[in-house]
This record gives structure tokens, C-alpha cells and sequence, in this order.
């Protein structure tokens, strides 16, 4: 735990402990504190799944796709991947052209001078 002193006369989360363990009387809150927590966690996690579908639509919208086209999370992920390999297989060809052409520059440009 943190290492601060727990008050279990205050309704902490280990309030229903008190005085020899769970007992029907005086741990009313217990029960009611236990639904804020589950509804707090739920809260937190369909926030993180929003979080993370916005992320997959933001994905598949960089992604060249057919129009109407249903993608699962699995396929958004594979197309992604796919896209970033053929990216960067454009990138390496458009480098070596750009070298390429370069070199022809300056050998006109040298041709030229003479």
C-alpha cells in the first residue's frame, strides 16, 4: 500500500473489516462504496476503449481504403502495417532516383564547363 494510516472507522476500503470482519450492521456504506469504485472502474475503462477506437478510426482513415469497406481492429492493424512497409519501400526508391539524379546534374553540369 502507499504507507499512509488507514482510518477504517472512516469507510475506507477496508471499512467492512472493522470490529472482526464483514457484519450486516454499521457497514451500510460498504456496499455503496463498492458500487462507486465498480462504477468509477467502469467509467475509467469505457473511456480507455473510446480512447482506443478513436485511435483505430484515426488509423483507418489514413489508410487507403474502398469506400463502405468494413475493417475489424485486426485488419486495421495488418493494412497499417502493410501501408508503413510500402512507404517506406516509395521512400527507398524516391532516394536512390534522387541520388541518381544527382549524379546525371552534376555530369551534365560538368559536360557543360568544358
Amino acid at each position: 500500500m502507499s504507507g499512509d494510516p488507514v482510518d477504517l472507522a472512516a469507510g475506507g476500503p477496508d471499512a467492512d473489516m472493522v470490529d472482526g470482519g464483514a457484519q450486516g450492521g454499521g457497514g451500510g456504506n460498504t456496499i455503496q462504496e463498492r458500487k462507486i469504485r465498480r462504477e468509477i472502474a467502469n467509467s475509467n475503462e469505457r473511456r480507455r476503449m473510446q480512447s482506443i477506437n478513436a485511435g483505430f478510426q484515426s488509423l483507418r482513415t489514413l489508410l487507403p481504403h474502398h469506400e463502405g469497406e468494413k475493417l475489424s481492429k485486426a485488419a486495421i492493424l495488418q493494412q497499417t502495417a502493410e501501408y508503413i512497409y510500402s512507404l517506406e519501400q516509395e521512400k527507398t526508391r524516391l532516394l536512390a532516383q534522387n541520388c541518381h539524379l544527382k549524379r546525371m546534374l552534376s555530369l551534365a553540369q560538368q559536360v557543360r564547363r568544358r
